[in-house]
């Protein structure tokens, strides 16, 4: 028992040791196209960030609810992740252009982040989780994320990622508190990018029917390990 016990806490060090560099290197990549050396002006990278760094000014109104109203209506298939940006916008003395160019450095080791914790609940195992951080921190999660500035399908997958790991745990504990948070963050998903969502349904479904496959048509057990 203590000899598993040792393994588990040097595992779980070693984890530490790989997490904590990988997000801060997912960090790294989301501000080093804004270096000085490389980007002397100051030029935005990703293409949507005239966009987000738009539509934040234009969700300025003079009362709170009139800016919930306006982005529901406005931004229809987004506007919780828009509300994200404009209350980042209010509580910080930044600018529009400001918060939408610099918001993925605090996604990017949000994705890394959220990943380890959908890796670890469906394995539980230390290794998997720290490899998984290394994975998405070079991941095209964060490059492409990066290049096109899609900061409402980023945010989502962020969300998609905690999902899966309240989902998984769904099935293994089957208990209604995390089927509650797994419905709930589906729910948060579906008004922070409705596509990623509806790409979170398509897997969802996909999944149902190999299951049914395996279950009704090849007369295998389905489990989950």
């Amino acid at each position: 028992k203590n000899s598993n016990e040792n393994t588990s806490l040097i595992n779980s060090k070693i984890a530490a040791i790989l997490i904590i560099p990988s997000t801060v290197f997912a960090v790294f990549i989301a501000l080093y196209p804004y270096s000085p050396d490389l980007n002397p002006n100051g030029h935005h990278i990703g293409s949507d960030i005239p966009f987000y760094a738009e539509g934040i000014q234009d969700m300025h109104k003079e009362t709170f609810t009139e800016t919930i109203w306006y982005a529901f209506s406005k931004f229809k298939d987004r506007p919780l992740s828009m509300l994200i940006l404009y209350s980042t916008w209010k509580a910080s003395s930044l600018s529009p252009w400001t918060v939408a160019m610099f918001f993925p450095a605090a996604l990017a080791p949000l994705t890394v982040l959220a990943a380890c914790l959908s890796a670890y609940a469906g394995n539980s195992n230390a290794t998997v989780t720290s490899l998984s951080a290394i994975f998405t921190a070079t991941s095209f999660h964060i490059t492409l994320g990066m290049l096109g500035g899609f900061i409402s399908n980023w945010t989502a997958m962020i969300f998609v990622y905690i999902f899966i790991g309240a989902y998984i745990k769904t099935i293994e504990k089957q208990k209604w508190s995390t089927a509650i948070l797994a419905a709930f963050i589906g729910a948060l998903i579906l008004f922070i990018h409705a596509y990623t969502w509806w790409m979170l349904i398509g897997v969802m479904l996909t999944y149902l029917l190999i299951v049914c496959i395996e279950k009704f048509i090849l007369k295998k057990p389905t489990t989950l390990k």
